[in-house]
């Protein structure tokens, strides 16, 4: 029998709006305060045992990849018992982190039962930077101190930078240092509003003549969209909603993490 193509694997996912990937907001707390973050501090949270719940019921759906984020996931005590729990059921986990809170148990976890990948953020090439944009000094030694310690145990790590005004100067200089670190290097331009409408964050976005001037200089290379070349035409672009949703920290379901 025919092995058939990841394409038309996706496409049936899509017919059946099977939830193939899931984005599980496990807390909206966190230890930071980025000056871009779109996240607003809400109230309640899922209790362990409606978390590993919600894990049985997208198994049962067909679901295959979780991404743990926030907040801050590891912010969580019962993170560890979480994550086992997902380990254990058999989906490829990937993990969202600031990487500020990845204490001893978290690493030997990481490092004994390997997601798919932890996404870290990292907004600055120094300390001045980093610091600045997430209002914690220090964070960038130790987020820096623990990709290091991720890299060398062997497990994915992704840096993931959004880029601003307030470090678009320094985007080679991340890429170098991600280069040096061994670790797959992921920049954004986009800067989401944010859920809280006393925020703006329209001076943070960087124009479009300091974007071109990023790929001109090769610090940035836009992405190339899964399959693109190879894409039929079709009435939604965004995917949203029909092999992928996300589930807030008070267990409301979203088509995706910024369409509330």
């Amino acid at each position: 029998m025919k092995e058939a193509s990841f394409n038309t694997f996706l496409q049936k996912i899509r017919r059946y709006r099977i939830p193939f990937n899931t984005v599980f907001e496990l807390t909206s707390k966190c230890n930071l305060s980025c000056i871009h973050c779109y996240q607003k501090e809400g109230e309640g949270e899922l209790t362990f045992k409606e978390i590993t719940s919600i894990l049985g019921q997208l198994k049962d759906a067909g679901c295959l990849k979780i991404i743990f984020t926030g907040g801050e996931p590891t912010l969580r005590k019962d993170f560890k018992d979480i994550y086992r729990d997902a380990h254990e059921k058999g989906f490829a986990t990937t993990v969202y982190t600031n990487g500020t809170l990845l204490g001893r148990e978290i690493l030997r976890l990481l490092a004994d039962s390997p997601p798919m990948a932890v996404e870290c953020s990292l907004y600055g090439a120094t300390a001045k930077t980093h610091d600045g944009i997430t209002g914690k000094s220090g964070s960038f030694d130790t987020t820096l101190r623990n990709l290091r310690w991720m890299k060398e145990a062997g497990i994915h790590v992704v840096v993931k930078t959004v880029v601003m005004t307030m470090n678009v100067k320094e985007l080679g200089l991340i890429r170098d240092l991600t280069t040096d670190l061994g670790v797959t290097f992921q920049p954004t331009f986009r800067i989401f509003t944010p859920a809280d409408p006393q925020r703006s964050v329209s001076h943070l976005r960087v124009s479009s003549e300091d974007i071109q001037n990023s790929v001109l200089e090769k610090s940035y290379d836009p992405p190339l969209i899964d399959g693109e070349e190879n894409r039929e035409k079709e009435e939604f672009l965004c995917n949203a909603g029909r092999d992928s949703c996300c589930i807030g920290a008070d267990g409301e379901v979203y088509p995706c993490t910024v369409l509330r």
